[in-house]
């Protein structure tokens, strides 16, 4: 589902400003962020202890400038606690065999805000070139009186923050599924609740709960599609292509860019896509292992249109501004998309999270901006494994 991206535009999921936060800042507040890191065999525990509280107390935002001496607790596990006199802040690292916990305490006065998410990223940087890491995972959760318990360093990471910044830990009991593409970081984890669920550089994508997610991007049975010709951007979890064969369209044509996606899926997440990708080519369909981009190229320059597009390759992104490279790859292929649509045709796309108001008004205005002119509709829906409700639009060219 989600195009690959290098883009360093996109703010930290769960780090970022978002109403979840928000809602804390006038009143004052401890902002809890927790960072995990796997540790070289062969480190020397008090050079790493050592560094460790070097780099923190060298982060300006973070006002640490005392430390305790390093506390061997038994069982191979040491501890440290590093505080601020004037601050309020605290830290604690923990570390055990082949792994380190560090816990940051920010005591925050109301109106005060929390490090900016750049800082974050560049201390957990430091901090795993520091341990040699391979695995770091970096978390914000907002305050309680009583959390229940987080596992964290064990078989696998269940914990994805929301878009919005809550941080859920699913019921995740196995990872049956997980490959390294080309393109990105391909995960199947099972949930007793949701079933199999794909997860795309852990980003939650789609589980096999989930058909209230394919049946709003088909447009939730508003349009009738039997006789017409589709387009399908993405995708590569076999949800549409599924769906869609039912409603008995003319012709269909998938651009998947990941063949390990879907291959994956049609092996493990047969709740979603069933049988329609045993095969990649069939009566009135066609799966095209490529980029998109280039075909709409190839599409455009030979006339081709389509009564339906489908855009199944990435959420709005959540940025300060319409700007970066995620923004000009969403604005390209909705260009391109537009390009070869039926004058009386449909682009039909996920969005975003409903509590991310500020990154649906920005996708609105580019919406609004095109040329030709366009009108679009938009409905929110809850997709169950998400938590939260998700914004989907349709798009046509305006009347006159």
């Amino acid at each position: 589902m989600a195009q690959p991206s290098s883009s360093t535009d996109t703010t930290i999921r769960g780090q970022h400003s978002t109403p979840t936060l928000a809602a804390h800042k006038h009143v004052p507040h401890v902002h809890f962020v927790m960072l995990d890191f796997d540790v070289s065999a062969g480190r020397d525990t008090a050079k790493l202890s050592s560094d460790i509280v070097a780099i923190l107390e060298k982060c300006s935002a973070l006002q640490l400038d005392s430390s305790t001496a390093t506390m061997e607790l038994g069982a191979g596990a040491w501890l440290q606690i590093l505080s601020s006199k004037s601050s309020g802040n605290s830290a604690t690292v923990k570390g055990v065999e082949g792994f380190v916990t560090v816990d940051l305490h920010l005591t925050l006065a109301a109106e005060q805000h929390p490090p900016q998410e750049q800082v974050l990223t560049g201390l957990k940087e430091a901090l795993a070139q520091c341990c040699g890491s391979s695995k770091q995972a970096m978390q914000a959760r907002a305050s309680s009186t009583l959390y229940p318990p987080v596992v964290r360093g064990g078989a696998f990471n269940a914990i994805v923050p929301t878009t919005d910044g809550l941080m859920i830990q699913y019921d995740f009991d196995k990872l049956v599924f997980h490959e390294q593409s080309k393109y990105q970081d391909v995960k199947i984890y099972h949930s007793n609740q949701f079933g199999n669920m794909l997860l795309l550089d852990d980003d939650p994508n789609l589980a096999e709960s989930d058909l209230s997610y394919t049946q709003a991007i088909l447009g939730s049975g508003r349009y009738n599609y039997k006789g017409k010709s589709v387009l399908v951007l993405g995708g590569g979890d076999g949800g549409i292509l599924n769906e869609v064969l039912k409603l008995e369209p003319a012709n269909v044509i998938m651009l998947e860019i990941d063949e390990v996606v879907v291959t994956a899926a049609t092996k493990y997440l047969r709740g979603i896509c069933g049988s329609s990708m045993d095969q990649l080519t069939g009566d009135n369909y066609e799966v095209r292992l490529t980029d998109c981009i280039p075909e709409l190229d190839t599409m455009i320059a030979n006339g081709d249109k389509f009564d339906f597009v489908i855009n199944d390759l990435t959420a709005i992104p959540v940025t300060h501004a319409v700007e970066g490279s995620d923004w000009d790859f969403l604005k390209l292929v909705l260009s391109k998309a537009v390009a070869v649509l039926q004058a009386d045709g449909k682009y039909i796309t996920q969005g975003n999270s409903v509590n991310m108001p500020k990154a649906l008004a920005q996708y609105e205005g580019v919406i609004s901006s095109l040329e030709p002119k366009m009108s679009f509709s938009k409905e929110p829906i809850c997709v169950p494994s998400f938590h939260e409700m998700w914004m989907f639009y349709t798009v046509e060219f305006a009347s006159e």
